[in-house]
Parts: structure tokens; C-alpha cells; sequence
């Protein structure tokens, strides 16, 4: 398999600092703020890609992004299914766990994690929070993933719209993430296999990212172009508000 992937992270323009983090296999991304798009191609039999996005109002949510990708970096070789994944989030779990239980000013540090574990035919989509993981085919956008927050439950209660979940007044409560809290057991997740045929075009982005534009405005990114200017327009419409980090990945994979 081949995969090229593009990708971008910012501070945004009010955070003092970024809290996001990267992956795209060995390669971990954090506390950063690029000024580009940039991108690379990898060849292999099994890819992974995350975006991770340390929570805001706790302590060390930079911390927590890096440590829990740090943990699917060095253990996604060795899975290839929906068990092996699960197992992944556990260890991420434990490692926030004893961050917490070593210093209490950092309980309660943690994080999405919004990726996919690509193996030939295949697609493992994981999640959980509001990071998001959307499939592009033919200039259209799907959403792979449903949001673990407040808002989402009000688009499922039917009282809000998809598109009023950008600007609702409780979009940065979530009601899933991996924590640092000193319980056992897993919050809740999202892992699902999807069929890959001949490859696809994914997009990662933490909820900073898809807050800045509506799904028509993202949409006419994926006009027909190559992918650093379909990134670069992304990149620059998630810029033109700013308000939170901003972080994503363009993949594809072939």
C-alpha cells in the first residue's frame, strides 16, 4: 500500500498553546504551530493515523495528546482488529492514570483521539470525543465518526441540527475522553471496520478544525486538485476564525 498524507497544526489564535497532537506512524507531532501544509508518502502493509486533542480548562491536555499517541505509536504494529485497538485505548488509559496518580496537580488531564489503522483491504476507524474522522469520494465528505458530547445528543434528540452544533453555546462539553482520573476501565469508544477496495481519501481534524466551517465550505476544498491545495485550503479556512487549536490530516491511501 501507499499512502500520502498532508498535514497541518496551529495554535489558533487565542490559546497560549497548542495542545493537539499528531500521528502518522512513527511520526509524532506536538505542541506545535506550523505555518505551512506539509506532506510525505509512506509505503508498508499497515498505516496508522490519529489526531488527538488534550482538554481544555484541565491541567497538561498537551501532556495527555502526546502521551496517549505515544502509546498507539509504539503498539499499532502489532494489531489488526477492533480487540487489539481496545486493548491500545487500555494501555493509553493506565499510562494517564499514573501520570495523575505520580502528580495531583495533573489528575484529570485528557484528551480525544479521533484515527484509523489502515491494513490492506481495510480500514480500523477509532474514536472517542469530538475529534472526527470523515471519508471523501467524489468531492463529498461522510462523517465516519459521531461526536461523544452534548451537542451531539441534542443533534440525536432531534432539538439541533448538524450545523447548529458549530456555534451552540455547549459545543466544547464532550462526555468521552481518555482520562487521567485514577479509574479503571475504558470510557466510551467507537471502533468500526469499513472495506477499503482499491484505497480512499480521508480527512482527520480535531473539533477546532470542523468548528471553523460549515460541510459546504469544507466540501469545496475537494475540488478536483492535488491534495497539498486541497490541505492548504483547508488549512486556510480553519485559520480564518482560529478560535481553538487547530490540527489535521489529509490521507490517502492507494
Amino acid at each position: 500500500m501507499v499512502l500520502t498524507v498532508c498535514y497541518f497544526s496551529h495554535i489558533g489564535k487565542v490559546r497560549k498553546n497548542n495542545e493537539d497532537s499528531l500521528l502518522m506512524n512513527d511520526f509524532l507531532l506536538s505542541e506545535s504551530s506550523m505555518r505551512f501544509v506539509e506532506c510525505f508518502v509512506l509505503e508498508g502493509d499497515k498505516f496508522i493515523v490519529a489526531v488527538a486533542d488534550g482538554m481544555g480548562g484541565h491541567m497538561k491536555g498537551e501532556v495527555a495528546s502526546r502521551k496517549v499517541l505515544e502509546v498507539f505509536r509504539d503498539k499499532y504494529r502489532a494489531v489488526d482488529d477492533a480487540e487489539g485497538i481496545r486493548d491500545i485505548f487500555k494501555t493509553a488509559k493506565e499510562e494517564l492514570n499514573r501520570i495523575a496518580e505520580a502528580d495531583r496537580n495533573s489528575f484529570g488531564l485528557g484528551t480525544t483521539v479521533s484515527g484509523m489503522l489502515l491494513i490492506e483491504g481495510k480500514a480500523l476507524i477509532f474514536h472517542c470525543g469530538d475529534s472526527r474522522v470523515y471519508r471523501v469520494t467524489g468531492g463529498r465528505i461522510e462523517k465516519m465518526t459521531v461526536d461523544h458530547s452534548v451537542v451531539q445528543d441534542l443533534v440525536n434528540s432531534g432539538f439541533i441540527t448538524e450545523e447548529e452544533m458549530r456555534t451552540h453555546p455547549r459545543k466544547n462539553i464532550i462526555t468521552s475522553s481518555i482520562m487521567g482520573d485514577l479509574r479503571a476501565g475504558l470510557p466510551e469508544l467507537s471502533i468500526q471496520e469499513i472495506a477499503l477496495g482499491d484505497g480512499g481519501r480521508f480527512f482527520l481534524c480535531t473539533d477546532g478544525v470542523w468548528e471553523s466551517m460549515s460541510g459546504a465550505e469544507m466540501e469545496a476544498c475537494f475540488v478536483p486538485k492535488d491534495m497539498s491545495a486541497e490541505a492548504d485550503c483547508l488549512r486556510g479556512k480553519a485559520l480564518g476564525p482560529g478560535h481553538d487549536n487547530l490540527t489535521m490530516i489529509l490521507a490517502d491511501v492507494s
